[in-house]
């Protein structure tokens, strides 16, 4: 994905786990901060997209091409 080449010049990657197994703790770069991490179904990020509380391009990105190899992997 190339959210915004005029500003941002290298591409963003998505990875679909389709069965993850945790194997080790968070691990971070060094300018890199996460206070938490937060799940959500489906169904809420619609709703959330919907009432505007996302916005951002890397989200909606992500949601659609999750929905788009959900829709293309049942066929």
């Amino acid at each position: 994905v190339h959210p915004d080449p005029g500003i941002i010049s290298g591409p963003g990657y998505f990875f679909l786990s389709l069965d993850p197994v945790k194997v080790s703790g968070r691990q971070t770069e060094s300018t890199e901060t996460i206070s938490r991490v937060t799940k959500f179904k489906i169904r809420q990020l619609e709703k959330m997209i919907i009432s505007g509380k996302i916005r951002d391009s890397w989200t909606l990105s992500g949601l659609m091409l999750y929905k788009l190899w959900r829709t293309n992997a049942k066929n």
